[in-house]
């Protein structure tokens, strides 16, 4: 017997992912449709004793915002003509105290190098990415998401010696 319960709504686009669940064990194990999988892990919220197998739903939440977000900046770094060596971030979330303890507040930071960036057009881009990322369009209306960027300097070129 299936009971199905539907929120029809406005919803143009489907995403579906499958879940198997371990129950004894709080594991739940995502697979998208391309069969990438992901464990999630939530014994320790449930008191279950050695609960390390996989992340925590949060965390997961934070890092979809990253991989959105900075794909987005990705984007508009390419617009703009600035060519990105590295790029790595940092995302902190700040939980409400009472239940269910949702965001209230996340922080991104991007720390980039590349040959001759420009800070006003890697500003720019950031600021772009909140407007162009689904994530950060959902998770804003619970929390507010502030961006910040540093620039770390490329080590400078070693002269090959002269002949």
């Amino acid at each position: 017997m299936s009971n199905q319960i539907s929120n029809t709504g406005n919803a143009k686009l489907l995403r579906s992912v499958d879940v198997a669940v371990n129950p004894d064990r709080a594991l739940f194990q995502g697979r998208d449709v391309k069969g990438f999988e992901v464990p999630v892990d939530m014994a320790n919220k449930m008191g279950i004793p050695g609960g390390d197998l996989g992340f925590a739903a949060r965390d997961l939440l934070l890092i979809a915002l990253a991989g959105c977000a900075g794909t987005s900046f990705l984007a508009g770094m390419r617009d703009a003509g600035q060519k990105i060596s590295s790029l790595s971030m940092r995302v902190d979330g700040t939980l409400d105290t009472k239940p269910p303890q949702v965001f209230r507040h996340i922080r991104m930071l991007f720390r980039l190098s590349g040959p001759a960036l420009d800070p006003e057009k890697v500003g720019a881009a950031l600021a772009a990415c909140h407007g162009t990322c689904s994530i950060a369009a959902t998770l804003s209306h619970v929390a507010q998401i502030d961006s910040e960027f540093e620039i770390i300097p490329e080590p400078a070129a070693i002269a090959a010696p002269a002949a």
